[in-house]
């Protein structure tokens, strides 16, 4: 319990930080950086990677989603139209050992785990143009940890 207190400390005081420098791709970055790692973390737990190709793929759409609010929607099509596009050629170049379940399950978590977390960048960019690009992610962190708090405690004490 220490070491989750220390580590979460740690992360805080670096989270705190880079939201709060002035150049808002920081957060951006940042949130680049987490969303691969999450990304490669639930493909190496579930196991569905067979070829690096694939993996290198999945992790290279994740790091490139949190730029997405950084572009307009027709760019952020062609980018998405690509990666599904580069997947199904991977399953046809490796199509004896790759499946299109397994495709399919690194599709959906690449993006059902990045696009979400990407939501970081894009709340803080949006909340650029009014000043309270800060207070959107705080307030949206700060639901989340509450809520995840207040479930744990509950499911604790009954």
């Amino acid at each position: 319990m220490k070491q989750r207190v220390i580590t979460g400390a740690a992360a805080a005081a670096l989270f705190l930080i880079v939201l709060f420098v002035p150049w808002t791709a920081a957060l951006t970055i940042a949130n680049a950086a987490i969303c691969a790692i999450a990304v490669y973390e639930m493909l190496r737990v579930t196991k569905v990677i067979q070829h690096h190709t694939v993996g290198i793929t999945a992790l290279v759409f994740a790091a490139l989603t949190p730029f997405f609010s950084r572009m307009n929607g027709g760019f952020v099509f062609l980018i998405f139209l690509l990666y599904v596009l580069a997947l199904a050629v991977l399953l046809w170049r490796y199509r004896g050992t790759v499946t299109v379940d397994k495709l399919a399950m690194v599709l959906v978590l690449s993006v059902l785990v990045a696009v979400p977390l990407s939501c970081m960048s894009h709340l803080r960019l949006m909340g650029e143009r009014s000043g309270d690009g800060i207070f959107y992610v705080l307030l949206s962190l700060t639901t989340a940890w509450l809520s995840d708090t207040g479930a744990y405690f509950t499911g604790t004490f009954f």
